[in-house]
């Protein structure tokens, strides 16, 4: 073979196999550039099409597998949760449906330790899959007045106590004077009367009422002669002082309640017959209704 020849193609060789080298460097350059907006393109469309589907078992795979293809930590439970929330093609409805579906997978599948850090650092998921109950303002007051009207029943109160609802008053709860409450032309609670308030209140604390309470005093039209009081007036203000008072040693707060006396001059029945006095001879607790719906967590 000729050595000139042998000696060109190895000097042509290597700086040949040089510039050949370096040709399909740049070309292995190329072809790892179009690979990674392949696998990117890839992993982008396997994302959407996790998000899409209501397997959340899936989503999670997907988001571990996709880390770990690309060397990295698997993705954390809160990263996972806002990209499953981040879906727009889901109704608020369905949305809501597939989060609980969300916690319940985490809560049967993942280690304690991680779902209790998961729901510390999202506070508002458990509002999100249980919406607090939104009630009607007259709820919680249908609810007093049916515990009353067993109570009535249950001691034989229907003659002395009675509980209404009133659409533009609210609660009203009458309570009758004589022999219940008070003496006739007194102002001191007798026990019964401490008994059945101590009943209402209770009821009133139960269903958590903020609203403000009235405590109204009423006689009926006959004049007072002698005694402490000088006309029903001031009996009437006595005695729904007194209940007042008993109300806020129960546990109300004194700025919730409140006090007046009408004396004869707000009657339930015409003052025509001893029978309908003594309907007249009066004390009513008054709840009205809020004036917004009350959100109960």
């Amino acid at each position: 073979m000729n050595p000139k020849f042998k000696k060109g193609k190895k000097s042509g060789g290597d700086h040949g196999g040089g510039g050949g080298g370096h040709e399909a460097g740049g070309m292995m350059r190329w072809l790892l550039t179009y690979a990674d907006m392949l696998t990117l393109l890839f992993a982008l469309f396997v994302i959407m099409y996790a998000m899409s589907k209501p397997q959340i078992q899936k989503v999670i795979e997907v988001q571990d597998s996709l880390a770990k293809a690309f060397k990295d930590k698997p993705a954390s439970l809160t990263e996972v949760y806002k990209n499953y929330e981040k879906n727009k093609d889901l109704k608020p409805q369905e949305k809501q449906q597939q989060i609980k579906e969300f916690l319940d997978y985490l809560k049967e599948h993942v280690q304690a330790k991680q779902v209790q850090q998961f729901l510390h650092e999202n506070p508002t998921i458990e509002k999100q899959i249980n919406p607090p109950a939104v009630i009607s303002p007259l709820r919680q007051l249908e609810e007093i007045k049916g515990k009353i009207d067993r109570y009535v029943g249950d001691n034989q109160l229907s003659g002395a106590m009675k509980a209404t609802m009133q659409p533009e008053r609210g609660l009203v709860i009458q309570l009758l004077t004589d022999g219940v409450l008070f003496d006739l032309g007194g102002a001191e609670l007798k026990p019964q009367a401490k008994e059945i308030i101590k009943v209402v209140v209770q009821f009133i604390q139960e269903q958590k009422i903020t609203n403000q309470i009235r405590v109204d005093g009423h006689t009926d039209d006959l004049p007072i002669h002698g005694g402490p009081f000088r006309d029903n007036m001031d009996l009437s203000m006595a005695r729904a002082g007194n209940v007042w008072r008993y109300m806020i040693t129960l546990g109300l707060p004194a700025t919730q309640v409140s006090a007046a006396g009408y004396g004869p001059y707000r009657p339930v029945v015409p003052n025509d017959s001893d029978g309908d006095r003594r309907k007249n001879r009066r004390v009513e607790i008054t709840i009205p209704p809020a004036e917004k719906e009350k959100i109960i967590r």
